[in-house]
């Protein structure tokens, strides 16, 4: 069985970061991984920050990792919202329930989920009014403007079906005694 190294290479005229790639033969399916170089602030981050990895077989995905940005941002045990995309301008960081997020609703951008064992239901209306959304532990999304992102619970209440980006107004962690603190109806891990 043939195995293969990823190296980082920093090229220090250009300051970018680059993942160099070697083929890699797992039962007898030969996978490659390639990434985008990294500029900038986001070279100095980990191996997390770049901006696209995939690994493919036979021309197919399958896998693909995003960037840890918003996740890497949120300290663990917490949950975080963000006014931009990327982990960007945090707002919100919390292992608590919110009734009213004040001056951070309608600014979500980006979110994490670090909480060891309970989801987070964001909802469209104050007072965990209206229609929510719900994500697990570990969930995160650089970016919420993706059609999947939507307020995807609570069917006939003021938001459902819309979109989550710039519509949270309230969230709270799913308890403990509801479904071992984890979503019924979770939203998709990579939109």
């Amino acid at each position: 069985m043939m195995t293969g190294i990823m190296s980082l290479l920093l090229n220090k005229r250009r300051g970018t970061l680059v993942l160099a790639t070697l083929p890699v033969l797992m039962l007898g399916t030969v996978l490659t991984a390639s990434a985008a170089p990294v500029t900038g602030r986001t070279a100095a981050h980990s191996v997390s920050a770049f901006s696209s990895t995939v690994l493919t077989a036979a021309g197919k995905t399958v896998h693909s990792d995003l960037p840890f940005q918003a996740y890497d941002h949120c300290a663990q045990y917490n949950y975080c919202d963000y006014n931009g995309t990327d982990g960007a301008l945090k707002c919100i960081q919390t292992d608590q329930a919110i009734n009213d997020w004040g001056s951070c609703a309608n600014l979500d951008e980006s979110f994490a989920n670090r909480m060891t064992v309970h989801g987070v239901r964001v909802y469209f209306s104050a007072g965990y009014g209206g229609a929510w959304a719900c994500v697990n532990p570990g969930w995160y999304a650089n970016n919420l403007d993706i059609s999947a992102y939507i307020f995807n619970n609570g069917s006939g209440l003021p938001g459902y079906g819309q979109r989550i980006l710039r519509n949270v107004h309230s969230s709270k962690p799913v308890l403990s005694s509801q479904n071992n603190g984890l979503c019924t109806n979770p939203l998709p891990e990579d939109g």
